[in-house]
């Protein structure tokens, strides 16, 4: 979902990239608990006993390691069972449940997006229905949470659920019983041709399945296409597995090149290096990123940018290196500690410096998202000391990979034009009912996303319906961007993710000028 909401899924994206950038060794530390001993406890336990209004214990400890981790750095976390399943499938590129993706509309649950092949599919939902009912219980109109209806969906493989939806054009409520399965993450979003020889993939995070995904994708684009020039699309991906970023770098590098080391002060140096793989032999390669990309994206970005294997085109990149390892507790709740950072081949760390204070770390973040300067002002934070590539080309450190080509905006659009337009509510409940009422319609006329993308033209007036107000702000200047953005909206929500970007990278500057350093 490339761009479709930059403060909602974005933001979405990061913060599960943040939660999974620990590496999935296979070991669990060897970790002594104190047993009910020393002042923490002490104290608590009076509170517990003696304070003017009654205290619970747990919320207490609880509260108290959220406090002592928070000390350490921005990313060593506390969490509960909730987080541990919650970070679970991402990493292992699976779930258990019916297949779909949804968001809450004001109080009712709509699917935005069927995953093919799974129960709901095999079923006949489809994108735009309402969910109403779940087992029987109503959930539209009871303001549930989002955690609340997922956990009523998911469950083990084989297990029964049914849903009551309504659909457009439909009389009363609609039932389906559905028979849970094992439901893919799919990683690789978008995978096609730009033009007669340049591929596009678009990677949104690093589950344990996306190295075979991506490799699947490029071999396609290799076998088909006969592809000379390969942009990958890092932008928005928020990172995951170190070991399937480490197998996508190692595509594209020479047996021995090194792509990533860990050190710490009580982990020794430890590096990871190419094996070789010829499939990505040959291919002039550009990767995009910008300030949501983060973790194990940067370890790619870095590698192949410190290798002069590719150019890296777009915004800094967050600057998330610290390395985390879990260590599960007695009631299986679990510490995230950062054990060590991520280092880039030529010695710079990935991670962004968080000496001064966690409100300047996230705020500086923050910043970068409305940050539309000059390069100038992009770079003031740069360390002073030097980093050179393999063929001494010189490169940038202190946090976060700067790219070799900086784009500031992706489309030709002030960022508050943007937010007061595409980034509004009101945009957001017009787009999901034009395309409701007229789905039907729609896909009779563009049976695919590859002839949408080709033939489909945005009128003035379904402008006007779905911008509302707003269509009088954006002004003659950026009227043939929004037309190819709002027909982008509308593309993903009849087809899918990928849909959208097929319809509005011939308006991304990044991805244009990759095609141009490709000429």
């Amino acid at each position: 979902m490339k761009r479709s909401s930059l403060f909602i899924w974005i933001g979405i994206s990061l913060s599960i990239g943040i939660i999974l950038g620990w590496i999935l060794n296979n070991r669990q530390p060897k970790f002594n608990l104190y047993k009910n001993e020393g002042k923490i406890y002490e104290i608590i336990k009076y509170l517990e006993e003696n304070y003017v209004d009654s205290v619970n214990f747990k919320q207490l400890e609880d509260l108290s390691i959220e406090k002592l981790l928070s000390s350490l750095d921005p990313h060593s976390t506390y969490l509960t069972k909730e987080d541990i399943i919650a970070s679970t499938d991402p990493v292992l590129g699976e779930f258990e449940g019916i297949g779909i993706q949804f968001r809450m509309e004001k109080d009712t649950v709509r699917v935005i997006y069927v995953i093919p092949n799974g129960p709901a599919y095999k079923k006949g939902l489809q994108a735009g229905d309402k969910i109403i009912e779940v087992d029987g219980k109503p959930i539209a109109g009871q303001k549930m949470k989002d955690l609340d209806i997922v956990k009523m969906l998911k469950g083990p493989k084989g297990t029964k659920v049914t849903v009551g939806i309504k659909r457009v054009g439909y009389e009363g409520i609609i039932y389906y019983e559905l028979i849970r399965d094992v439901i893919p993450l799919i990683t690789v979003n978008a995978s096609f041709l730009i033009n007669s020889n340049t591929g596009y993939i678009s990677v949104n995070s690093f589950s344990s399945k996306t190295a075979d995904e991506f490799k699947n994708a490029l071999r396609n684009l290799k076998n088909e296409y006969k592809i000379k020039n390969l942009i990958i699309d890092l932008r928005d991906n928020g990172g995951g597995v170190l070991e399937s970023a480490v197998e996508v770098a190692n595509i594209f590098l020479p047996q021995g090149a090194l792509i990533v080391y860990i050190e710490g002060d009580h982990r020794p140096r430890k590096e990871y290096k190419a094996w070789g793989d010829t499939l990505g032999n040959g291919l002039n390669v550009a990767v995009l990123v910008n300030q949501f990309t983060a973790s194990a994206s940067e370890i790619v970005a870095g590698a192949l940018q410190d290798n002069d294997r590719a150019t890296i085109i777009g915004k800094r990149t967050f600057g998330k290196g610290l390395v985390q390892e879990q260590i599960m507790l007695k009631d299986t709740t679990a510490l995230r500690i950062t054990v060590a950072r991520y280092y880039t081949p030529s010695g710079r760390c990935i991670q962004r410096p968080y000496n001064e204070g966690y409100e300047k770390y996230f705020l500086d973040y923050y910043e970068s998202i409305l940050d539309t300067t000059t390069l100038q002002s992009l770079i003031k934070n740069i360390d002073t000391v030097k980093y050179y590539t393999v063929k001494g080309r010189e490169v940038y450190g202190n946090g976060g990979i700067m790219p070799d080509t900086i784009i500031v905006k992706d489309y030709d659009i002030p960022i508050l034009t943007f937010s007061k337009t595409l980034g509004s509510k009101t945009f957001y409940d017009n787009l999901t009912e034009y395309v409701q009422n007229h789905r039907q319609e729609l896909l009779k006329l563009y049976p695919n996303e590859d002839i949408f993308a080709k033939k489909y033209k945005i009128t003035n007036e379904q402008m006007k319906l779905l911008l509302g107000e707003s269509y009088y702000y954006i002004g003659d200047k950026y009227r043939s961007t929004f037309a190819i953005l709002i027909s982008s909206y509308i593309a993903r929500e009849l087809y899918s993710p990928a849909a959208y970007m097929k319809v509005s990278y011939p308006i991304d500057k990044c991805i244009q000028t990759a095609l141009g350093l490709f000429k």
